[in-house]
């Protein structure tokens, strides 16, 4: 059996919550990030089932939150469920069972990426970030520096961020790419003496 590779430690453990975990609202956040215009609610009325629109309002107000979309479960949004019916969507019914499609889930990613003017981390974006990283350890070979710097280009460009493992993946090729082209300097031209 083959011991996987350790990923090069970039961030704390509280920093990547910060940057990744679901956001957990109160009661005035919910009224606030669960709220629709105009244009949302008209896309919920082309929505046919109480799933799908649920489920769109919830990656609407967690997009607006963190500029990113979530994996989770019914269990974990309970309660921002019950406030979508109640007071955004205006339901009586009980949601029983908040699956939808990938090709739906997918959908509606585009709808709120358009809504808002950002992008996929496409895999053109991830070789753009993997150049910068790379320049980016030429000036400094410290992880958080580099991490910082794919950080900044992405909300500079209003691109949604990709999971932390793509970007440690990301800043540890650049680190070792940087790494070995300067022992490639050193071995042209340090002579032994």
């Amino acid at each position: 059996m083959q011991k996987s590779k350790e990923r090069l430690k970039i961030l704390e453990q509280s920093e990547i919550d910060d940057l990744y975990a679901l956001p957990v609202y109160t009661y005035e956040d919910r009224k606030h990030y669960f709220a629709l215009n105009h244009n949302e609610e008209l896309i919920i009325k082309s929505m046919r089932t109480l799933a799908s629109k649920v489920y769109f309002i919830l990656q609407l107000g967690f997009f607006r939150t963190k500029y990113m979309f979530f994996n989770f479960t019914q269990d974990e949004v309970y309660d921002d469920i019950q406030h979508i019916l109640k007071y955004t969507l205006l339901e009586t019914k009980l949601l029983k069972n908040l699956q939808v499609s990938k090709p739906t889930r997918l959908s509606q990613q585009q709808v709120i990426l358009n809504l808002y003017g950002f992008l996929a981390c496409t895999q053109t974006v991830k070789n753009t970030l993997n150049e910068k990283a790379i320049f980016s350890a030429q000036v400094c070979s410290k992880p958080i520096y580099v991490f910082k710097k794919l950080h900044n280009y992405l909300e500079s460009k209003n691109i949604v961020l990709p999971g932390y493992t793509t970007l440690q993946d990301i800043v540890g090729k650049a680190l070792a790419f940087e790494r070995k082209r300067l022992e490639g300097l050193i071995q042209k031209h340090i002579t032994t003496e």
